[in-house]
């Protein structure tokens, strides 16, 4: 009895009921935030919380604050209070109090700045958009620092003084391996995201690995370390190292002086291998565990310091569902929590606990972080931050505590939640699926759909159903692929799709399809920036903030031309995946998407773009066959090309004259402009008639009608080419393909204009002569004017024609395309009747004239009209 009894002491001091269960600790104190460093600081036993992403008008704690197991508040960490009479309250809002507005700095991206009191200054790093520290960080526990990585950037926080150092280093891992891409938005696209950071104690340095985004080859950047006695990166050569991947946490495990790596998210699936750093000769190990957890990522790994034990908790899936998972909702935490213990010793994984639905946990918000940031303390003690549900919406985080004994397990839950040591997860059965969409593939009637399209009604957008269409692709254009009858649509971002597929329409077969699975942009799913960096783990281009009209098919290389700031992709339509080969932009095009449009020409594809960032002054080029490189061409006549805005700026190929025509509402609304190809001249008009002048409507999508002679605007506004003439047409349901997601494109072989909207909805077009009213205008402005030049082009007359039908006074001059008159041909009256007058390619000196187009402006009383020739000499 004696040994009994002393064995139920036993095993009650080993395992306790108030082991392993969470309890809420505080409530939402710390205001929204998200993406935060949460790690111990063992010389107090205290939790500290530092970085994460902060509205700027958000009320809330400070931002350093610390918390001990039992509190019931975080604790404002203020600096050395001799820096200031008064810093606020220790606890609670310190916003907007009056004694702390120093904190708030006008950038709203990462950025270090000196805050100066008491005759000293000292750091402090601006929580916002782009202070995600996800697991960035580690804790030095030989100089008592934490070391981070962010934004390209090497910086400490000393947790005892309170104080940030920006360190000055060799190299940053993301600049070294190749030229930063360009950015807008700070340095975005510059830095590394979603890696991990762990102190190797035994070499006395810091490990990286993991994250993507940078530029380098599959956005990997390897195995790295960093030794702060020296403040040195170095990049390892490793022979085996583990596959790219994100949000997989490191941690240290001293008894084995190895550091220990699980799963992660390869962005098209989910891994469960296991891997092993060996710190005493810096070699990658992979295991062989019998059992794993389930693929995930987002899970935390720490090391319980009394225990001795490396806990896995919680992480999140892929969730499959019926084809439209867009954004956030694809991804869930594993349910039920589960809690694994792993012994490097043994290479074995245990199910400690699995967590009922129903009990208080902290879940994970899927907008902003994809994980619930944890940290253990030296009793064993961990907290954690989460929110009380399930929700997806906004981030306020609770704070929740355990007290972790890895000495129990559950034996039939590992037998039901484990898996097999390198089981995946992919995206089965969504959007983001290949099969998913050939599911449908079966019971196609082309001749059926043929004759549906050869019905539709005249005059009205109609549309055209089909089932599994793609959602989300909002912000940009669609195109047409003539060599294969297909539209492709590369679209999404800011609160749309966040993947990285290309959707196929087969016109015939009213067929959708994509090629490959799709890698996303982790956490960068709601911002209207420029997305996470320039290519995934598999090489491919990210998606971004706003495709707008960035890409298009190219008719001499076969491709799609996609250009994404300082790179232009190639994707194969035929093999339906992006080409390996990456085009370097020239300085002078950033490529930015509100500045870039990109119009198929039968000469290739010609990009409209601006020199600078943000800049207004703009350039042309053309995708070159031979070289793949864009080539800049020439600009001649002395006209400034318009400016291109998104939404407010559109282009099209016109075929009759060979020469592109712009729209913009940037550059004097309401105008034309012309560059033809022949003579390299850009040429402003000024067409008669209303234009899109200081409407609410896009004017993004131009499609040249060579049926009409005419370009259909975005909006229902139509430009008369032969006429130089505005008219605004009356279209049925033309309120639903006007929007920031319309796609216009001209099916010549239907005599169709196309429409893809943004969840993919297909509407057509059939325009009839009675609804442009081009027929019409042309006949009345015939039988009163018919005001024509011939020949053109010429060399060096031609001879200018019109008719009256009543006497007028009339002046008729011919202007260069700066609008400058270089000869008046006649300044009278005249009576009715048909005239012909022959210019002879002089000017007013009598001196010839300089090859390019010419204006013929007849000013008939009230009336102008106005056409043009080309001087080809």
């Amino acid at each position: 009895m004696k040994y009994l009894f002393l064995l139920i002491v036993s095993v009650i001091s080993v395992f306790s009921s108030e082991d392993n269960v969470w309890k809420r600790m505080t409530d939402t104190q710390l205001g929204n935030r998200t993406s935060t460093a949460l790690f111990c600081h063992p010389e107090e036993n205290r939790i500290v919380l530092t970085l994460g992403m902060k509205s700027s008008t958000d009320s809330g704690s400070y931002d350093e604050v610390g918390i001990r197991s039992g509190d019931k508040k975080w604790l404002n960490l203020f600096p050395d209070p001799a820096l200031y009479t008064v810093w606020g309250d220790s606890f609670g809002n310190v916003r907007g109090n009056g004694n702390n507005t120093y904190a708030m700095f006008s950038t709203s991206y990462f950025n270090f700045k000196g805050i100066t009191g008491a005759g000293k200054t000292f750091l402090r790093p601006y929580l916002g958009g782009m202070s995600r520290a996800h697991w960035l960080y580690a804790y030095n526990s030989d100089d008592k620092k934490v070391y981070y990585y962010v934004n390209d950037r090497t910086f400490t926080y000393n947790p005892a003084t309170r104080v940030w150092d920006t360190l000055t280093v060799n190299v940053n891992p993301a600049s070294y391996l190749g030229t930063k891409q360009r950015a807008v938005w700070g340095d975005l696209n510059a830095c590394l995201k979603w890696g991990s950071l762990c102190y190797d104690p035994v070499n006395k340095e810091i490990l990286l690995f993991g994250g993507g985004g940078v530029n380098a080859k599959s956005g990997n950047i390897g195995t790295w370390t960093f030794k702060p006695s020296t403040s040195t990166w170095t990049k390892l050569t490793m022979s085996i190292e583990p596959p790219p991947r994100a949000f997989s946490r490191m941690v240290y495990d001293p008894e084995n002086q190895v550091i220990v790596l699980f799963g992660g998210d390869h962005l098209d699936y989910l891994t469960s291998d296991t891997w092993v750093y060996n710190c005493t000769n810096r070699t990658w190990t992979k295991k062989n565990p019998p059992v794993s957890p389930s693929p995930r990522a987002g899970h935390n790994l720490v090391y319980l310091p009394k225990a001795k034990a490396i806990v896995l908790i919680g992480g999140y899936k892929y969730t499959p569902s019926d084809g439209t998972a867009s954004g956030a909702e694809q991804y869930a935490q594993i349910t039920p929590l589960q809690m694994w213990k792993y012994n490097v010793t043994s290479d074995t994984w245990t199910l400690i606990k699995v967590f009922a639905t129903t009990d208080s946990i902290p879940w994970f918000n899927k907008n902003y972080m994809l994980s619930t940031p944890s940290a253990v303390d030296t009793n064993d003690n961990i907290i954690a931050l989460g929110r009380l549900t399930n929700s997806q919406y906004s981030y306020t985080p609770y704070t929740f505590e355990l007290h972790c004994n890895p000495t129990v397990s559950d034996p039939s839950g590992q037998a039901q939640y484990g898996v097999a040591q390198g089981t995946v997860q992919r995206r089965s059965n969504t959007q983001d699926d290949p099969a998913f969409f050939a599911q449908d593939s079966t019971g196609i009637d082309t001749a059926a759909n043929e004759a549906t399209l050869r019905n539709v009604n005249s005059d009205a957008w109609v549309r055209i159903n089909n089932s599994r269409a793609p959602v989300d692709r909002v912000w940009s254009t669609r195109i047409y692929n003539p060599d294969r009858d297909e539209v492709i649509v590369w679209g999404g971002g800011h609160s749309g799709y966040y993947g990285n597929t290309v959707p196929h329409y087969s016109i015939s077969k009213n067929r959708w399809s994509i090629g490959y699975e799709a890698e996303w942009g982790l956490d960068h799913i709601y911002e209207s920036g420029e997305g996470p960096g320039p290519h995934t783990f598999n090489d491919r281009p990210f998606m971004y903030g706003h495709p707008y009209d960035n890409y298009d098919y190219d008719v001499n290389l076969k491709k799609v031309v996609l250009i994404k700031f300082s790179y232009t992709y190639l994707y194969d339509p035929v093999k339906k995946d992006f080409d390996t080969i990456k085009i370097n932009n020239a300085s002078d095009m950033p490529g930015y998407y509100y500045h870039n449009s990109v119009t198929q020409t039968p000469k290739g594809c010609f990009a409209w773009s601006n020199t600078t960032p943000f800049g207004n002054t703009y350039q042309f080029w053309l995708m070159s066959k031979d070289s793949l490189k864009w080539r800049k061409l020439p600009i001649n006549g002395g006209v400034t090309p318009p400016i291109y805005w998104c939404e407010d700026g559109g282009a099209c190929y016109e075929s009759k004259r060979d020469r592109m025509i712009f729209v913009s509402r940037r550059s004097d609304p309401g105008k034309i402009w012309t560059y033809d190809f022949a003579t390299n001249t850009l040429t402003k008009l000024t067409p008669s008639g209303t234009g899109p002048v200081g409407t609410s409507d896009w004017v993004r999508e131009l499609v040249y009608l060579p049926k009409y002679d005419a370009v259909l605007v975005q909006g229902g506004w139509l430009y008369d080419c032969a006429l130089n003439e505005w008219r605004k047409l009356s279209i049925g349901n033309s309120s639903v393909t006007s929007t920031v997601s319309s796609g216009y494109f001209y099916d010549e072989k239907r005599d169709l204009v196309w429409d893809i909207e943004k969840n993919c909805e297909a509407y057509v077009l059939k325009l009839s002569s009675a609804a442009t009213g081009i027929e019409a205008a042309r006949e009345t402005r015939k039988g009163k004017y018919a005001f024509v030049c011939s020949p053109n082009p010429f060399n060096p007359m031609t001879g200018v024609s019109f008719s009256l039908e009543e006497g007028s006074k009339v002046k008729l001059a011919v202007l260069d395309v700066k609008g400058r008159t270089v000869m008046t041909i006649k300044n009278s009256a005249l009576q009715a009747g048909k005239y012909n007058f022959i210019w002879n390619g002089l000017g007013a000196d009598g001196k010839p004239m300089a090859s390019g187009i010419y204006i013929f402006r007849l000013e008939l009383g009230d009336k102008s009209l106005q056409t043009s020739a080309v001087l080809s000499r």
